[in-house]
Parts: structure tokens; sequence; C-alpha cells
């Protein structure tokens, strides 16, 4: 396999080993690797054939043929043209010209002499006469189709032309003959994604960096690629691996925290955007960005550090100031509503300042007064969909169901992929009982909300809360299973699903649930009471009463507790002890007549049977 020889500095050796290009600076695009020259073809035997026959002595003079025949000779004995050898030194000193006229003398002597076609491609190529560049490749390629580089060559030559189908089918040929090399894959991923193949240039991409786990470029351009189109996930994977071969590269660092921002990994992103302010500690952006990731991780205090730490370097920077109110609306509304009063003191005119003062007063539930800011917001913004959100929600909040419809429409029509107003959309519908619809809504939510989103989990909730309402409860029941795995520590999923499956009268599914629910949560009250319950409808009376028991302990005045446990020593027959139990009960809820009044109705069977009531002290 010939090895051609790019901006070679030893490209008069006739060596075959190939060399690992340097990386780029800056990852545009890869070298292509640097071997030398093409070999020659090794030395036929003395003899000549019919095809070396020379030119008829009445057409050259006698010392041109001696000369030639010399050439040729040496061409033979030798393995290497003399001229083509000068080409080569003409070649590394970047005189193209005079290394073309050289190449072209040694095609003269022996038209069958491949490297020197090579060599004309690539000089005809620094001379920007492409169409003869591949030809020259193609007439190498007639020698001997199986040259992977000259098929890279000739592929990148043709992706230079935007010739992108031609220098795509040249690529794979060339990954055909060697499938381990990086470099026909990365020029078919740039050929690719040229053409907008974006998948197909992400997986060119994923071989490359198979090949060669060192490709920065590669790397660079498949995050890109994947951030595109939302795979943050799997896009900070190729980021992470290009800061390992680019550490000093801020940009990439920069790269993965947004992909880890957007995937919600908080925590990550705020160590990648530790090395971006070890590199770039005076850019007020990324301060910024700070206190954003930390308020998103509820580090209110440490994110309203970092939003000071900005305000010193720039009092008067209106971002600041509005990103510092939302950090200290969780905690402290009226600062917040002075620090977006400052924000608009500097730029009136600002959407998101008012915006900023909405969220704030709509916490504090100055609901007239936020929707007076939203209003502001939108007239300024009218593309700003979160005041579109904000104005929504303080709509339904007011019983203007069909008004804040609009608002989240706005929203989504502005933002498509805004999960939260799709979600809200859903609520206002279901409370319009249009639940076919509400539905609808908590899909859209489901399918571009990030997997583990919290958002995606509420809306599973809210899909199944509908379908219960559409007597569909085995789909209901999916549903809630689903929530479970977006969020498996919350317990609103498991508790649906409990009560759904008891509707059902599917109670060994029910026990089932809230065993493994109270694995998570052993001292969950609510969860115990649900599981004696069970119990009971299964008629397993004494583990229903160990239940109660734990049940008790966990809150001894729990009446609802005390009561179930009456009945299940009434079916265990144990009637003294369902007395006392009744006793206590009664004791926790005085004024519960239909408590006594089964209470009264045991003592007197006990009393009509020989068997009264006895007091604590005769036991």
């Amino acid at each position: 396999m010939t090895n051609p020889a790019d901006f070679d500095p030893s490209a008069n050796s006739t060596t075959d080993a190939s060399q690992e290009p340097s990386t780029p600076e800056r990852p545009d695009a890869p070298e292509m690797p640097i071997p030398p020259p093409p070999k020659a073809p090794p030395a036929p035997s003395t003899s000549t054939s019919g095809d070396e026959a020379e030119a008829p002595v009445s057409e050259t003079p006698l010392p041109q043929r001696l000369k030639q025949w010399f050439v040729g000779a040496s061409s033979r004995w030798l393995g290497i043209s003399p001229d083509y050898k000068k080409g080569n030194r003409w070649y590394q000193s970047q005189q193209y010209e005079q290394a073309l006229t050289c190449y072209e003398a040694a095609l003269a002597v022996n038209p069958q002499f491949r490297p020197a076609w090579v060599r004309c491609g690539q000089v005809l190529a620094k001379l920007d006469r492409l169409p003869e560049a591949i030809a020259a490749y193609d007439q190498a390629l007639r020698l001997n189709s199986h040259d992977l580089w000259v098929w890279l060559l000739r592929g990148r030559l043709l992706l230079e032309q935007q010739r992108y189908d031609e220098a795509i089918a040249a690529l794979q040929r060339a990954s055909q003959l060697d499938g381990d090399r990086y470099e026909p894959w990365y020029y078919q991923g740039l050929a690719l994604e040229a053409q907008g193949n974006l998948q197909g240039a992400i997986e060119a991409y994923d071989r490359a960096t198979r090949c060669k786990t060192d490709l920065l470029p590669a790397w660079y351009r498949y995050g890109d690629l994947l951030a595109g189109r939302r795979q943050f996930s799997d896009a900070a994977i190729a980021y992470r691996n290009a800061t390992r071969f680019a550490p000093g590269d801020w940009t990439l660092w920069l790269k993965l925290t947004n992909c880890q921002e957007q995937s919600q990994e908080y925590e990550n992103a705020l160590l990648s955007l530790e090395q971006v302010l070890q590199l770039q500690p005076e850019r007020l952006e990324f301060w910024l960005q700070r206190g954003r990731i930390l308020e998103a991780l509820q580090r209110y205090t440490e994110a309203i550090a970092a939003y000071d730490r900005a305000l010193g370097q720039d009092p008067n920077q209106v971002e600041a100031w509005i990103l510092k109110g939302m950090a200290m609306r969780h905690q402290w509304g009226e600062a917040a509503i002075a620090c977006f009063d400052r924000a608009l003191s500097l730029q009136p005119q600002s959407a998101q300042a008012w915006y900023g003062k909405g969220v704030a007063l709509y916490e504090t539930q100055q609901y007239p007064q936020a929707l007076n800011a939203y209003d502001h917001s939108t007239h300024l913004d009218p593309d700003f969909a979160p005041s579109w959100l904000g104005r929504g929600k303080i709509l339904y909040h007011l019983n203007r169901d069909a008004d804040a419809i609009v608002a989240f429409d706005n929203a989504i029509q502005i933002e498509p992929h805004y999960a939260q107003a799709w979600y809200y959309r859903g609520e206002v519908l279901a409370n319009l009982k249009r639940y076919e619809n509400a539905i609808a809504a908590y899909e859209k939510v489901i399918q571009i909300g990030p997997p583990l989103d919290m958002w995606v989990y509420r809306a599973w909730l809210k899909k199944g809360e509908a379908l219960e309402l559409l007597k569909r409860p085995s789909e209901a029941i999916a549903a809630y299973a689903n929530a479970q795995g977006v969020q498996p520590m919350q317990m609103s999923a498991r508790l649906k699903q409990g009560a759904c499956l008891e509707k059902l009268q599917r109670y060994e599914e029910a026990l089932s649930v809230y065993d493994l629910a109270l694995a998570l949560w052993v001292d969950h009250l609510p969860l115990w009471l649900k599981r004696g319950n069970v119990l009971s409808r299964l008629q397993r009376y004494r583990e229903a009463l160990a239940t109660y028991d734990r049940t008790i302990q966990l809150q001894p005045g729990n009446y609802e507790a005390w009561l179930r446990r009456c009945e299940v020593l009434e079916k265990l027959k144990r009637t003294h002890e369902a007395l006392r139990s009744y006793a206590i009960a009664e004791k926790l809820s005085p004024g519960d007549a239909t408590l006594r009044q089964r209470r009264a109705q045991m003592a007197s069977r006990l009393e009509k049977e020989g068997k009264p009531e006895r007091s604590q002290g005769d036991e």
C-alpha cells in the first residue's frame, strides 16, 4: 500500500513507515498522516518488453535517445527515477511548478510509474488545478486500485470541491481497504455533515474516535452534532474525552458545562465550570453561569455570592441583578423584588427584569401586581416564552382558564420544547375535564423532557390521574409505574399505584407495591396504614394486626390505626382487646357517635354471652 507524502520534510526518504500527524492547536481538521513518498516499484529484470520499446530513430536524435535509455535503465536498475527524486526535492521546498515538470519527465520515461502519478496529483492540487489532480489520482488507481492513500487523497480533494457524493464514495472505498484507519472515517464525517446527513456524520465520527481515541477534532465535531440534536448526555461524553487531550481549551470545558447543565447534571456542571473559571477567571458571564448552577442545586447563598462577585466587577450589570433576584426569591421575597427594581432602574425596558419581578410577586402571593409585571414583560418582548408561562399560571390561579390556555399556547409557539408550558396546559385542560387533551399535553412533556426530569415525573402522575378519571385504571397503573422509573425516591407514584390496584381488588399486587415502598421508607406511617388495610382485605388478620401495632409505635395517638386495630381484633374474636382499643380510639375522637355506638353494641353482646366487659384492674 502506497503512503503518499503530504508536506513531508523527509520527502526523499525511501522507507515505507508512516508517521502519525501532529494534532492542530484548534480542532478544525486533522492533518493527513505525513508518510514518506510512494515507493518506486521493484526493479524488473533487465530484459525489455514491447511496452518499453523506444521511439523510432528517425523521430528522436541519438543523444536524446541515449539519455532516455539511461534514465529508464536507472529507474529500473536503481529502483527510482532521478527526475522523480528531483521532483521530491522541489516539492519539499514548495516549488510546485518545478516539481510538476520533474514528475512529468519521470512519467514521459515510464508512464507506469505510479508514485509519480500520485505526486502529480498532489502537486496539481497545490497549484489549484483540481480536475487535473483528480485525473492524476485516477491514473494511479488504474495502476493499483487497492491503494488506500490514493483513495483518501482523492476523497479529500473531492470534499474540498464540495462534490460530496463522490467524496463519500472514495472515502468509503478507503475505509473498506482498511477499516482501522481513522482518516477515511473522519473525512466521511465531514462530507456527511456538509450534506446534512447528521446521523451518518455522527456514526462516522464515532468510528473515527474508536480508531484513534485521541483524535481531538473528531471528538469536538461529534460533541457539537450530538448537542445540536439535544443528545446532551452523549455530547457531554464526547466533550469530556476531548478535554483529556486539550485540558487547556476553555471552550471545550464550557461546552461540557453547558451539556451537563442541560442534562441537569448540576454537580458535574459545577466541576466543569470551575475549570473554565481557572482558565478565564475574569469573564463575568461565567460567574453568572456559576450562580445559575448553584441556584439549581438549591445552594442559594453561594449562588448570591457568585452574582455579587460579578457585580463587584460591574455594579451596573443588569443581568447580574436579575439573576441575583431570582436566587433571592426562594427565601427572601422582598429583597428579590428590590433586586429587580434595581435592574429596572438601570434598564426600564428589560423584559427579563419585569419577568423576574413577576415571579417574585407571584411567589409572595401579590397576584394582581405579578400579572401587571408579566404584562409589561410580554409587551416589551412578545417572544420571551417564560413571561407567557408566568402569565398563564396567574390566570389559572385566578380561574381564568381560557385566557391561561392562550398564554400557555403562546409560550409553546415560541418554544415548542417548553416542558413546563405543556405541563400547565395539561393541568388547565384537566381542570376543564378535557382529559384526552390533557393526556396529550402530558405525553408531550414526557416526549421532550430529559429522562429523569421532575416535570416528566409529574407528567406521568397527572397522566395517571386523568386515565383514572376516564375509567382506564390499567393504563393509569402503568403510568404510575413509569413515574417510579423516572423518580424512584418519590412517594406519590407508589401511593397512587397502590390505591389504583386496591380499587381493582388486585390486593396482592397492591401489597407488593407497599412492601417495596416500605423498604425505602421504613417509618412512613401512611404506608403502614395502607399495608394493614390490604392485609385485612386479604383476611390475613394477624399480619394486619402486627402492621397496625407498628403504625401505633410510630404515632401512638393515630386514631385511624386504633380504629383499624379494633376491627381486626373483632375479626380475630379477641373481643375484650377490641373493647379496650375502642376505648382508646374514643378518647382520641370523643365526638365520634358511631364509635361509641359500636363499642356499646359490643359490650352489650358480651353481657348477653355472660362475658361482661372487664376493667383493666380485672385483667
